[in-house]
């Protein structure tokens, strides 16, 4: 700038602040919606007049690792990711929507439900690809509100309400990890065996994880009525003969089978290549 500048020291440092001011908002608020972390920026402007600084503005970006609401955000992400496999590996209908979210990432996730998040967007019905069974509704919000402690019988009473008003009679419910009682779950059990209504309770802690795609666990799948009945009768055997897994079983749970199912299990052997056992649920 010339010596001959119309305005004057004081002016122009008001109105480059000014500007610089606007300046850091904006790039404080593009960093702040990028997922990339960690990053630690320290930016500062001089503003040079007559080799003089003008302005100096400095200021620091600094986003180390993941706030709460990120944090909360990405185990969400990870159980209803758990939950949705879940659902297709036990036949249910996934629309294109869920589908999408399967293959998402975090990033894309957490962009998607970023505002105002609530469980509850992730309730939803889901209807089996075998017409007999009745369609199943998950729900991620039961254990989420402010005061909640524990899952007590009243807070019970009213699902079951909300169930027979909804009709439907098969829930899968993520709850806070510890929040479910040992009277409940009896409770819970009970309800099963009359044939009423199925809750199954998964904590937290247990979809964070797909264990089915542990190394360690091998590969499960559920026969058939009609598959158990043949492979009965190729080995000439009684079901009770069959090895057993328990119904608490985590991966017997994960395809939510009752007990009486047959279990194939498929392991890798360095000398056979694979090796085939079948166990019955009890």
């Amino acid at each position: 700038m010339g010596k001959n500048f119309p305005f004057s020291d004081i002016f122009l440092r008001s109105y480059l602040e000014i500007v610089l001011h606007g300046l850091h908002k904006y790039i404080l608020t593009f960093l702040c919606g990028c997922k990339t972390r960690p990053f630690k920026r320290i930016l500062t402007f001089s503003i040079l007049y007559e080799n003089r600084a003008l302005v100096k503005y400095q200021f620091s970006l600094i986003r180390m690792g993941d706030t709460a609401d990120e944090k909360i955000l990405n185990r969400f992400f990870r159980m209803n990711r758990t939950v949705l496999q879940m659902l297709r590996d036990r036949k249910y209908i996934l629309d294109q929507e869920k589908l999408d979210l399967l293959e998402a990432d975090c990033d894309t996730f957490c962009a998607q439900y970023d505002d105002n998040f609530q469980p509850s967007v992730l309730n939803d019905v889901y209807e089996s690809s075998d017409p007999e069974i009745p369609r199943l509704k998950v729900r991620f919000d039961i254990t989420e509100s402010a005061n909640f402690t524990k899952f007590n019988q009243k807070v019970f009473s009213e699902l079951i309400s909300q169930m027979k008003n909804e009709n439907i009679s098969h829930e899968i419910l993520i709850v806070k990890d510890g929040s479910m009682t040992s009277g409940l779950m009896k409770t819970i059990e009970k309800l099963r065996q009359e044939g009423k209504y199925r809750v199954e309770v998964f904590e937290q802690k247990e979809v964070l994880i797909n264990i089915t795609e542990h190394e360690l666990v091998p590969l499960h799948e559920p026969l058939s009525s009609s598959q158990k009945k043949e492979l009965l009768d190729r080995y000439k055997i009684n079901e009770s003969q069959l090895p057993k897994i328990l119904k608490n079983d985590p991966v017997v749970r994960y395809f939510g089978v009752d007990p009486g199912t047959v279990m194939k299990i498929t392991r890798r052997s360095e000398t056979a290549g694979r090796y085939v056992t079948y166990r019955l649920v009890c």
